[in-house]
């Protein structure tokens, strides 16, 4: 066994074995070749030094896998099943950075109950993507004071450049008990775990080709009142090289389990949602066009594309249907890009009071390069554009950005130019933004012109933007009992919108948060100044939010807002209030009890209330095993001052992942909201989506 403590500069040599390793948690002599890793840092808290418990970490390759494998002592090991992606308890990870850039790194990881947990990130490890699922293999061994990981991960599940045989990679552990999380590295809490910092070097064998074929058909049958319907469609996935792929889809189904939650809108601009779709999640990191710093951007951003556009949802329950998609996109040590196209079918709405909304067969297409430079740097250039059957001219947007690193400082260029009903409109942006040890800062400047329109591509809803944004505070690192760090930020934004005449309007806004040890925190965001709605008005807005883990079995977080100022859905100046709050409850190491309130109080201008909106989401869930679970949720949303219901259903769903990327699902679903007084019939969906694998 390769023992290596004090991590070497030059790439490691991961063995060979000539025969596959069985995954049963138990570590057999195969393992003995390994390269063996032990000298594991503490990232949290960051005033310990030495971890509590030793952990020990293996590596070895076959013809066409990777093997990993944790060796993990401790005692009162915290198991914990639950739903794939949320792994909980006591947990183990590595990293992959496959083209050594750091600008895409794979990650897989493992609770102590055999939960599995995978993803892409990029940004330099800022922007996690926990959608993407790869198809690896894990198994879980308890043995009363350790538990033991191991985990086999194809080649052909990872993209590479077949010419450069080294990756960096890292290795984490999580530890229930002490709330401390280790690494092979050492990092600073304030820039995070960097890849480009990532401690060892290993260099594979990596196969002469590796060919990779998935196809997933999928069958729906949907029993709505006394209707049933049969519905089916395929997805598949082809990489003829390790650095490029192919996604195809027909009729794909869409339907998502759980429907976006329900949130109610007092602004002027729509709300984003994230994708959950399989065949947009896929690779979409290479169609991602980030105008904001991967540092700590925030506020508005200029994006040309945005999937969601793609099948949207039309009003009510009528979803734009998707006939056929397909996408191919490609990487290497210093680029990648990629191509979409995407056809839609009709739709159509009717009103209860007859009216009607259409949206027309329409072709979407998207194609998107970037560059890599030094480090994180990179140029990018994405296109896209929708066609419909009458409008060739339908919406096209075009852009390039660059993202440039100097230390730890980013500088960010972004500029687009849109067509839209025949009208061509340019937006620009412009970030600094630095994070250092004791220290941060941003400077932002962007302008929209009145005519930059994507609304049926992107999502750039801040329509004639002129805004210059600054902000900086000092960052404390606090080695007291319980606190640990805390940072504190003043900013000052100066903006003007078409939509408000173009008059200059200031805000002063300030931030601070404290973070304890025990993985507890708290945050306030303030901000006043003069907001323009036909004339000049003050708007205040402060906003509190905390999160807290009192013990292993119960967590917290929720928090409450206050804003006065414009309620652009009442159409007034008035007091709008907000409150949210989530608690959830472990029983054991296989169910849990999740509940998450929000409310919004919204007032009239004489301070009178004028509507009090409630909305409850409760959800238990009990796991057979860490494949087979069942879930019994809903959501509740009344208008509490007149009396209505907006919202009340109760759903049963059983969900049974029997191999990588292969499901069951059962959904048994109930709204009584609609349909009179008893409601909606019952609605069952039976789902089964399997996984070819070549």
């Amino acid at each position: 066994m390769l023992i290596w403590v004090i991590l070497l500069f030059a790439a490691l040599k991961v063995p060979l074995i000539n025969e596959d390793i069985k995954l049963d948690g138990v570590l057999e002599p195969l393992w003995d070749s390994a390269l063996m890793f032990i000298d594991f840092n503490v990232f949290e808290p960051q005033d310990k030094e030495l971890p509590s418990f030793n952990t020990m970490f293996y590596i070895l390759q076959s013809e066409n896998s990777i093997y990993v494998a944790f060796r993990c002592e401790q005692d009162q090991i915290l198991s914990r099943v639950g739903l794939r992606d949320e792994a909980e308890g006591d947990f183990v990870g590595v990293y992959f950075d496959t083209f050594g850039k750091g600008r895409s790194v794979y990650f897989f990881g493992v609770n102590a109950a055999g939960v599995q947990v995978d993803r892409i990130i990029t940004g330099g490890g800022k922007l996690p993507d926990d959608s993407w699922d790869g198809v690896w293999f894990s198994a879980v061994g308890n043995h009363n004071v350790e538990y033991v990981v191991e985990m086999r991960i194809p080649f052909k599940t990872l993209q590479y450049d077949p010419k450069n045989p080294i990756f960096r990679i890292e290795a984490t552990r999580f530890i229930s008990k002490t709330n401390e999380r280790l690494y092979l590295g050492k990092y600073k809490r304030e820039w995070g775990v960097n890849p480009v910092d990532f401690p060892v070097e290993i260099e594979l064998k990596l196969p002469e080709k590796s060919f990779g074929f998935e196809l997933l058909p999928v069958i729906l049958v949907e029993k709505d009142s006394m209707e049933i319907k049969l519905r089916a469609g395929v997805d598949s996935k082809w990489a003829p090289s390790n650095n490029l792929t192919f996604n195809l889809t027909f009729y794909p189904d869409f339907s998502q389990v759980e429907a976006d939650p329900f949130t109610l809108n007092l602004g002027k601009y729509e709300d984003y949602l994230e994708e959950r779709r399989p065949f947009f999640v896929e690779g979409s990191d290479v169609f991602r066009f980030r105008s904001n710093p991967y540092t700590f951007g925030f506020g508005p951003s200029i994006n040309p594309f945005y999937s969601r556009r793609i099948g949207k949802g039309l009003y009510g329950n009528t979803v734009v249907p998707l006939i056929f998609g397909l996408k191919g996109f490609i990487k290497s040590s210093g680029f990648e890009g990629g191509v979409l196209s995407a056809l839609t079918d009709d739709a159509l709405h009717i009103f209860d009071y007859g009216d009607t909304l259409r949206e027309e067969k329409a072709i979407y297409n998207v194609v998107s390069f970037r560059k890599q430079l030094s480090g994180y740097s990179n140029l990018g250039l994405i296109y896209s554009g929708k066609v419909s059957q009458d409008d060739i001219f339908k919406n096209h947007a075009a852009g390039v950005n660059f993202h440039y690193f100097i230390q730890q400082t980013e500088l960010t260029g972004t500029y687009s130019v849109s067509l839209y009903d025949k009208k061509v409109g340019n937006a620009f942006a412009f970030h600094i933004a630095t994070l250092e040890e004791n220290y941060h800062f941003m400077f932002s400047v962007m302008n929209i012109d009145s005519f930059y329109n994507v609304s049926e591509i992107g999502y750039t809803p801040w329509v004639g933007l002129r805004r210059v944004f600054i902000m900086g505070g000092p960052n404390f690192k606090i080695y007291g009992d319980k606190l640990q760090y805390a940072s504190f930020s003043l900013g000052y934004n100066n903006k003007a919108e078409a939509y408000e005449g173009m008059k200059s309007q200031n805000f002063l806004f300030l931030h601070t948060s404290l973070n304890y040890k025990n993985g507890s925190g708290i945050e306030l965001d303030a901000s006043g100044g003069s907001e323009y709605v036909d004339n000049y008005i003050k708007e205040y807005e402060i906003d509190i939010s905390g999160w807290s883990s009192p013990n292993a079995r119960l967590g917290l977080r929720g928090g409450f807002g206050f804003h006065k100022g414009y309620n652009y859905y009442r159409g007034y100046e008035a007091l709008m209030m907000s409150h949210r709050s989530v608690f959830k409850i472990h029983g054991n190491s296989r169910y849990s009890i999740e509940l998450s309130l929000r409310g919004w109080l919204e007032f009239d201008p004489s301070s009178a209330l004028e509507e009090y909106t409630l909305s409850f989401r409760p959800r238990f869930q009990y796991a057979m095993n860490k494949d087979l679970l069942v879930n019994f949720y809903g959501q509740y949303v009344k208008l509490l001052k007149s009396r209505e219901t907006a919202s009340k259903n109760v759903n049963l769903l059983i969900s049974y992942n029997f191999r990588p990327k292969s499901w069951i699902y059962l959904v048994l679903a109930k709204d009584f909201a609609k349909s009179g007084s008893q409601g909606q019939p019952i609605r069952g969906v039976f789902k089964i989506r399997y996984l070819f694998y070549f």
